[in-house]
């Protein structure tokens, strides 16, 4: 596997997957000078990852999880206020090697590119049970399927819905950090259900 250094962008209550998009403002120099770092000398390649503990101001490097998002900068746009407004695209999750903090703020990282396991086999199926899901529930839209239905990959299938669905930042870290996609494959099966009981007993 090739080893790469990309500059670390630290989230607290975002999660960003891939094969989705986040839009962020930012306003102080740090986050500044991460995404000046990304275009000059990453191709707007960042990795994002997640803090451990979202209350906490100081974070500590030793917390910061072993897996992030490989999210790519588009259009930045410098408002009337003078912060930044960014769309980050989530390109791959990557494991992450060592945390590099050099003499400058910017946190850095090497990393791997993770392998996505593959298991086509159960796509039809997860396919049925996501069209089933979004006939019950009301606020997901039909883009989203349309995705679905275009993916041949069953991570990408998961990654594409998990953000859709009503579960706490906690669980949606779950299916981050989760590298078997079988356990993947039964997280979402398990939300999935979970969503359409609970949205059928609040109808009655």
């Amino acid at each position: 596997m090739n080893k790469r250094n990309l500059p670390v962008l630290i989230l607290k209550d975002i999660i960003l997957f891939p094969k989705n998009e986040i839009k962020i403002e930012f306003s102080n120099d740090l986050s500044m000078d991460i995404i000046n770092s990304s275009e000059m000398f990453h191709s707007n390649n960042v990795l994002i990852v997640n803090a451990k503990n979202i209350i906490e101001e100081t974070i500590n490097i030793n917390d910061l999880p072993k897996i992030g998002v490989v999210g790519k900068f588009k259009n930045k746009i410098v408002l009337p206020d003078g912060k930044m407004r960014v769309t980050i695209h989530g390109l791959n999750r990557a494991i992450i090697k060592e945390y590099l903090h050099h003499s400058s703020e910017i946190l850095e990282a090497i990393i791997t590119d993770i392998e996505e396991e593959s298991d086509e086999k159960r796509i039809p199926f997860i396919i049925e049970e996501i069209k089933e899901y979004f006939k019950t529930v009301t606020y997901t839209s039909n883009d989203t399927l349309e995705k679905i239905k275009q993916e041949k990959s069953l991570i990408n299938i998961i990654n594409i819905v998990v953000p859709t669905l009503k579960i706490t930042i906690a669980r949606k870290k779950e299916y981050l950090y989760e590298t078997n996609i079988k356990n993947a494959y039964t997280l979402l099966l398990e939300d999935v259900h979970n969503e359409m009981l609970q949205n059928k007993l609040e109808k009655k």
